[in-house]
């Protein structure tokens, strides 16, 4: 569990983080379970910003998608995650 008053994980330290400069909107990681943990963020004009975290459990009907999205990530492994096509998530 988490110890953060928003109840959201910290980061792990070794988990990349998606580069401002280049076309990701996060990271994503796949725990040895086959849950995804993915990490998303965005800016838009005026100065809004927007984070979240989704956790997608292998049982879920979009776990699949997100996989081959994600160029088939297997457990335990990281990936950038590029702007997710509509009705994946």
């Amino acid at each position: 569990m988490s110890n953060s008053p928003s109840g959201i994980p910290p980061r792990p330290a070794h988990m990349p983080p998606a580069e401002p400069d280049q076309p990701y909107v996060g990271s994503a990681h796949m725990r040895d379970d086959g849950t995804l943990e993915l990490r998303l963020s965005t800016e838009a004009p005026g100065d809004i910003l927007g984070e979240a975290m989704f956790i997608v459990k292998p049982d879920d009907p979009r776990h699949q998608g997100l996989v081959d999205h994600l160029g088939g990530i297997t457990a335990g492994g990281y990936a950038p995650v590029r702007p997710i096509p509509p009705g994946v998530l």
